[in-house]
């Protein structure tokens, strides 16, 4: 049986796996200005701090 791991592409720390990843971490989808939506894009997953600090980020809010 193989066992996947899931990691923060931001932080590089190792996501709590469980039946639904879902769950516990988030994802984006990113594509790159001009690349076709039909493409697969860029897949990012980010753990539940990064994805805050992400939020706040396009929010505008900058921690001081």
């Amino acid at each position: 049986m193989q066992i996947k791991k899931n990691i923060c592409d931001r932080c590089g720390k190792e996501i709590f796996n469980c039946f639904n990843l879902k769950d516990v971490a988030a994802r984006i989808n990113f594509w790159n200005v001009g690349a076709p939506r039909s493409a697969l894009g860029q897949k990012i997953d980010l753990c539940p701090k990064c994805c805050d600090e992400f939020i706040r980020f396009l929010e505008g809010k900058v921690d001081e």
